[in-house]
């Protein structure tokens, strides 16, 4: 098994590319162990390179 920070997020990002969030954030929300701030989604929406408002609207469509 690899390391926890080199697990791969759903859309292909590793744990560790996030910057802001630890990886216990990070499995936390993943989780829904906790919700997530406002930081800590700029922080998801940079490591997929996009805005937080593109970022919210891809999630919203894929929840739907």
């Amino acid at each position: 098994m690899g390391h926890e920070d080199d697990s791969p997020r759903p859309a292909g990002i590793l744990q560790s590319r996030v910057e802001g969030l630890t990886e216990r954030q990070l499995r936390r929300i993943e989780q829904g162990e906790c919700r997530a701030t406002s930081a800590a989604i700029v922080a998801l929406a940079n490591a997929h390179g996009l805005d937080a408002n593109a970022y919210m609207e891809r999630l919203t469509k894929a929840m739907q």
